[in-house]
């Protein structure tokens, strides 16, 4: 293989899936915005999603391919694959009363967090006919 594309998707409308380099926004997708070259045996396409900021499962949907660039799909291949998340807000930490404690520090404030997951990378091994 030569180069290769990725198309990735999540169940969630809450969920927000963000572009890396080589990639654009179609809908609510995520895709290649042109073929890419592989790198020895893999091709790494790098993005991000941004989870909802209740407790939730999500599932990432991921389909590439690889190609011999011929422009003909003779020799290519495609797979496909799902990763279920589960996000949660985690235990929220507790402030010790005034007077107690440390005696002064750093508080968190603000509203419940926007849990962000990088996934680094979505690795395709490129596959060879025999």
């Amino acid at each position: 293989a030569k180069t290769g594309g990725v198309d990735i998707a999540v169940d969630s409308a809450a969920a927000n899936l963000q572009a890396g380099t080589g990639m654009k926004k179609l809908g609510a997708e995520l895709a290649h915005s042109a073929p890419q070259a592989f790198t020895g045996d893999e091709l790494r396409f790098n993005f991000s999603l941004v989870a909802p900021s209740s407790d939730v499962t999500l599932t990432l949907f991921g389909a590439g391919n690889s190609s011999n660039a011929d422009q003909n799909s003779d020799g290519d291949r495609a797979a496909a694959t799902k990763l279920t998340v589960t996000v949660g807000k985690g235990t929220p930490v507790v402030d010790p009363l005034p007077g107690e404690g440390d005696g002064g520090g750093c508080a968190a404030a603000g509203s419940a967090p926007m849990w962000g997951l990088a996934l680094a990378g979505l690795a395709l091994l490129r596959r060879r006919r025999n």
